[in-house]
């Protein structure tokens, strides 16, 4: 007769295993996206402006202390009557 080879407590439990795989793999995706979006996209941006005219005009909001605040989305060009 043969005895098996491999007894049950020198395997892991199926679940221990699943559970350190999604933990893994939750970590490197995290750090993934730090990496990719703190690192790598700031490195490679660049602000191309359509208007030549607006290239100085203010890009964001201003407190009457002179604090930034949020992004201009548009901007209005024209003249005073």
């Amino acid at each position: 007769m043969q005895q098996a080879s491999n007894s049950n407590s020198d395997q892991r439990p199926k679940h221990r295993h699943w559970f350190w795989y999604i933990f893994g793999m939750s970590v490197g995706l995290l750090g993934l996206y730090g990496l990719v979006s703190y690192v790598v996209l700031p490195a490679l941006w660049r602000h191309y402006e359509h208007n030549p005219k607006l290239e100085h005009s203010p890009k964001t909001t201003q407190t009457a202390e002179g604090i930034s605040g949020d992004p201009l989305n548009i901007g209005f060009v024209g003249t005073t009557v």
